[in-house]
């Protein structure tokens, strides 16, 4: 009896492969339902469980399609494929609406067409048929109603037909509980060719190649067909408009990248795993799933996600905050996530690319009437996280400009990996220069005087190439380097005397970090608007590393003192300054961790900004008294720490002021030398 029914159901999905069409699919068929019904015939025949449960009653079936842009041609036909389950009306005639005694009813929409409801009649081997199309729609991702439809007609006896696109969109109990599952394929040549025959008679002599066919979309499938062509102007017309979507823009590579060496190198290697995992040499677990590109605004985070995209030959699919919460409302804006990862999913293996994901904030420090919202977007956002990254394929890239994110967007499993990417250094600015010139511009100009010293991005860098490239087209010459010149920002030099407080105030923060911090400090920079010490991290876990963060930023302050006897206004003042993010720490310390007199928390420091901190301060002496304990300590700790080490200081700051910068690796090589010689001396 099995065999028998096996059989039975094997000459139902049969008929794609003979030069007739299934006997629901007349004339006017779209070419994306052609598309879907190989789909679902291809399913039927690996599935023949589901195919014989297509004619029984009180059973729940699930029909997942590849992407929510499939829902509507996979749903209607089902509809008009289980309506040939039915006994026949006649060898030739269509149902109709109001003749269905003892059968299924029918009902006309307007994009399904006929679709069966329920039997006024029922026989006993017929089910009675109640549909869900479950795409995701209304504020919390499904209709409320959905589950109650479900357990209604089950008690009933009728069978449930749920059509999604992701799992996640289904009511509960069919997520877990679904008797039957059929997960549609991917398009494919074949899966085109094959609709070709049921569309023209014939199977096309021309081909397109399988990774293109994942470009698709079912509008670009029945935009491609058009009356009086045949099939091989059908795929031809297709294997264009793919190959269009798939060209990558011409741009920067890994390779062309600089002063981003961390976040390239993590790129070479995922772009490894991912040609391993290709290969079967690798399982999906094994490759990283994600990234926080962390650093400033025109640091190139967005290029370096499309040099990423393009280095391993993949599509990149970008959104953004901003993009999303365009879309309208909570509901719309929910959409609009969930059609982004739906069309990540549609096209993995691929690198999604979301900006401003620091506009999704920490769910614990939210208050007010929108705290509710707000959380309500970041759980969505995570839900769709989790989703995407269970299937292979899709390799999410996010860029923020500040740590202030929810914890769980970072956590093992999703943006996994946080990598620094800092303004670049002297050198790599003049490389990113240079690549905007192009070997056109000033060819065999050294270009590292030109930005020496200068707090930029490769934004900036861009800014300037474009306007000095406009300037000389506009004279009708070849460009001048005053044409460069002219376009980046006269750097005012201060008096001599200025300079060498600066130089020896930096000198105290390089010595300091180098001692506290061995390995992390990377550049020492001498210059009004952008002098600084560049750290690669600071671990700032446990009470002695926050104090010996404290230490290095109070550590210009004390070189000025010890140097040159007085201290300048360069350590305080605005909320950004040493002093202020000396003070900042010291208060999250007593704060926010307990550190202080009395084991408490009483808020998060971070989340007020300089100016509420201030007023805490003001307001509370008992607070700003273990503050200003703290502060002051580490003061003369650090006053302890350089005081022996006055000759080094003042070769640090000659050095920054001879070449402008110093490496990380350099300071550290004479603070050794320096303690090797006492060592030696004593």
């Amino acid at each position: 009896m099995e065999t028998e029914k096996s059989a039975e159901n094997s000459s139902l999905t049969a008929r794609c492969h003979a030069n007739t069409s299934p006997p629901f699919m007349k004339d006017g068929v779209a070419p994306d339902e052609a598309v879907a019904w190989v789909l679902v015939e291809r399913a039927l025949q690996m599935a023949p469980s589901f195919a014989l449960a297509l004619k029984q009653s009180g059973v729940a079936l699930v029909v997942e399609a590849q992407s929510a842009e499939w829902l509507r041609p996979v749903f209607r036909v089902l509809c008009q494929f289980t309506a040939t389950l039915e006994p026949a009306h006649g060898d030739d005639e269509e149902p109709s609406p109001a003749e269905h005694p003892g059968t299924h009813g029918y009902d006309y929409d307007d994009d399904i067409g006929y679709y069966p409801t329920a039997p006024t009649s029922p026989g006993p081997t017929h089910p009675r048929w109640a549909w869900l199309a479950c795409t995701g729609e209304g504020p919390q991702g499904q209709r409320e109603t959905d589950e109650n439809d479900v357990l209604s007609a089950l008690a009933e006896g009728r069978a449930v037909m749920a059509v999604t696109a992701a799992n996640a969109l289904l009511p509960p109990c069919l997520q877990i509980g679904a008797d039957h599952r059929l997960t549609l394929d991917r398009i494919d040549s074949s899966a085109l060719a094959q609709a070709a025959l049921l569309l023209d008679g014939a199977l096309p002599t021309a081909t397109i190649h399988d990774d293109l066919c994942r470009f698709l979309t079912p509008a670009d499938i029945r935009f491609a067909c058009r009356p009086g062509e045949d099939g091989d102007r059908w795929i031809a017309r297709l294997a264009a408009l793919a190959s269009a979507k798939a060209t990558t823009k011409k741009g920067p590579t890994l390779a062309d990248l600089y002063g981003m060496e961390e976040a390239a190198d993590w790129g070479a290697n995922l772009i490894q795993d991912l040609k391993d995992f290709a290969a079967g040499r690798l399982s999906w677990q094994e490759v990283d799933r994600g990234c926080l590109l962390l650093g400033p605004p025109g640091t190139g985070k967005t290029t370096y996600a499309q040099a990423l995209a393009r280095s391993a030959g993949l599509p990149l699919v970008t959104a953004s905050h901003g993009l999303w919460q365009a879309a309208g409302h909570q509901g719309q804006m929910l959409a609009a996530m969930r059609a982004t990862f739906e069309q990540a999913r549609a096209l993995s293996p691929c690198i999604l690319f979301v900006d401003e994901i620091d506009a999704f904030p920490d769910r614990s420090s939210l208050e007010g009437q929108h705290r509710e919202y707000t959380h309500q977007v970041v759980n969505a956002l995570l839900e769709l996280m989790d989703g995407t990254f269970s299937r292979p394929g899709v390799i999410m890239v996010a860029a923020s400009n500040s740590r202030r994110i929810d914890p769980a967007l970072i956590r093992p499993g999703r943006l996994e990996r946080i990598i620094e990417v800092p303004l670049p250094s002297d050198a790599a600015l003049a490389r990113i220069l240079r690549h905007h010139l192009g070997s056109d511009h000033l060819a065999g100009v050294d270009l590292h005087p030109v930005v020496a010293g200068m707090a930029a991005s490769g934004a900036d860098c861009e800014f300037w190439a474009r306007g000095a490239k406009r300037q000389a087209r506009r004279a009708k010459r070849p460009m001048h380097i005053e044409d460069l010149l002219a376009q980046i920002p006269q750097r005012l030099e201060p008096a001599p005397d200025l300079r060498h407080r600066i130089a020896i105030h930096e000198a105290g923060h390089a010595i300091s970090a180098a001692l506290e911090m061995p390995g992390q400090m990377k550049l020492a920079k001498l210059h009004r608007e952008g002098s600084g010490v560049l750290l690669a991290s600071v671990n700032a876990n446990t009470e002695p590393e926050i104090r010996a963060h404290i230490r290095i930023l109070l550590a210009g302050r004390a070189a000025e003192e010890l140097t040159l006897g007085s201290i300048g206004m360069g350590s305080g003042g605005p909320s950004y300054s040493d002093l202020a993010r000396a003070t900042g720490l010291a208060a999250e310390m007593i704060i926010a961790h307990g550190f202080g007199d009395k084991l408490i928390w009483s808020g998060d420091v971070r989340a007020w900004g300089g100016a509420t901190l201030a007023s805490v301060l003001m307001a509370d002496s008992g607070i700003a008294t273990q503050v200003e304990r703290v502060v002051t300590g580490e003061y003369k700790s650090v006053l302890e720490l350089l005081r022996p080490r006055g000759p080094i200081l003042n070769e640090v700051a000659e050095l920054l002021q001879r070449h402008g910068t110093l490496s990380g690796q350099v300071v550290e090589e004479l603070v050794a030398a320096m303690g090797h010689k006492a060592t030696i001396t004593s």
